[in-house]
């Protein structure tokens, strides 16, 4: 071997890097891999790409990190661009590189985030947008897929808790490259219906699965919606952009039914609840009414009104006598002005007390009239249950019932043999 034809270690390395830099596919080159090892320094980014079978080194310096607009991590599938060269210090080949994305579902994702951000730069999620929904709908829509899961969940406890209310159902692709147009389609659909409120659902799935509805052009019809709109898509750690939109978000279909009809249970206890109170305040309003009536009845400006009015004038005179004998008779004079005015009110008012004092007379006789007495003297009779509670329907009674009858001169009790309502006439 001739000592004259040999390389140094570093002047091979350099030679190998030369040719390296020299391969015009090797300057710009886009490469595919997974992010492993990953080492932030001063200068940049060092880690690794890998596939399954092979792996090399990878540095991203300062100057080109601008150029990344998300945080890279292990794990992560990447489209690099770069050189490849030799770190001749080591001996071992690398690529530099100026550009790198996520790649296939990582940057998907990116991009979702990047319109998520739009759209609330928009206001478009702002919660001054979100509607209330609707207490006691007239019609309810659904968005959802035919013959699914959520579907049979919705019609069943939404017509179990509110019968009364309409559903429309839209059947719609909620999965799948045709989904989002479908959806589009379906939802303009719904605009033509006279619905209050508005369910968007879909079981739960892989983010893949829910893509659909992180359409932005389903997102920004939502956004004009008319009426609002309930979103029960995915479960609870499921998120789209329909979420956001949507007036209210459920983690789940039967949620959703419990959110936009009320529960007619619950309807029915507090109707009964309300009775009870109105009845309750009905009662007091009326003992309160009778007792300020009493008490007006016996105050003297009602059981003797001229003898008021003549003690008033009484002490208009005492006064006279104390302010004449302080003025004199500059004062004097007006105060027999006065004397004549209270002559003239005095004889008005005792007309009109009289007019009065004769129509309460009026009054009285037909209230006597009225009374529970006097009807009963007219042949009449009422009926009430065991515990004295008024019986004024068919309906209160029952077939063996014991209930007491009250006349002029007396009480029976009796026993309900049969009832028998007017359509039997």
């Amino acid at each position: 071997m001739s000592k004259a034809a040999y390389f140094t270690v570093s002047q091979l390395n350099n030679y190998v890097k030369l040719v390296l830099e020299s391969q015009t596919t090797l300057r710009n080159i886009t490469l595919r891999g997974e992010v492993s090892n990953l080492k932030p320094h001063s200068s940049g980014l060092y880690f690794s790409l890998k596939d399954a079978d092979a792996v090399i080194s990878a540095v991203m310096f300062t100057n080109s990190l601008k150029n990344l607009d998300f945080p890279l991590k292990n794990g992560d599938e990447v489209l690099v661009q770069g050189l490849v060269t030799l770190f001749t210090g080591r001996g071992s080949y690398q690529i530099i590189i100026n550009k790198i994305e996520l790649f296939g579902q990582g940057q998907k994702l990116l991009e979702l985030e990047k319109l998520k951000k739009q759209l609330a730069s928009e206001g478009l999620f702002d919660s001054t947008r979100k509607r209330l929904i609707k207490r006691f709908p007239h019609a309810v829509g659904i968005i959802t897929g035919q013959g699914s899961a959520a579907e049979s969940d919705l019609l069943r406890n939404i017509a179990r808790r509110y019968p009364l209310v309409t559903i429309y159902l839209f059947p719609a692709l909620v999965q799948g490259e045709k989904a989002p147009e479908d959806l589009r389609r379906v939802l303009q659909l719904t605009r033509s219906y006279p619905i209050d409120t508005l369910i968007i659902a879909r079981g739960g799935g892989s983010s893949e699965d829910l893509w659909a509805f992180n359409d932005e052009q389903l997102v920004r019809a939502l956004a004009t919606y008319p009426i609002p709109v309930i979103s029960a898509v995915g479960h609870e750690i499921d998120t789209t952009l329909v979420d956001y939109i949507a007036d209210q978000r459920v983690s789940t279909p039967t949620a959703a039914a419990e959110i936009v009809v009320p529960d007619q249970n619950e309807l029915v206890q507090n109707l009964k609840i309300y009775e009870e109170r109105m009845e309750g305040a009905l009662t007091n309003k009326i003992v309160n009414l009778k007792k300020n009536l009493n008490n007006l009845a016996k105050r003297p400006v009602i059981t003797n009104p001229l003898a008021s009015f003549s003690s008033l004038h009484e002490k208009l005179k005492l006064y006279r006598k104390q302010i004449s004998y302080q003025l004199g008779n500059k004062i004097r004079l007006h105060l027999d002005l006065i004397d004549r005015y209270y002559e003239r009110l005095h004889s008005a008012l005792t007309r009109r007390v009289t007019n009065i004092q004769h129509q309460i007379h009026l009054y009285e006789q037909k209230m006597l009239a009225l009374g529970p007495d006097n009807v009963l003297k007219r042949g009449y009779a009422y009926v009430t249950n065991e515990d004295g509670k008024l019986i004024s329907s068919i309906n209160d009674v029952t077939s063996g019932q014991i209930v007491k009858t009250t006349f002029q001169d007396g009480k029976i009790t009796s026993k309900v043999i049969e009832k028998r309502g007017n359509e039997h006439e």
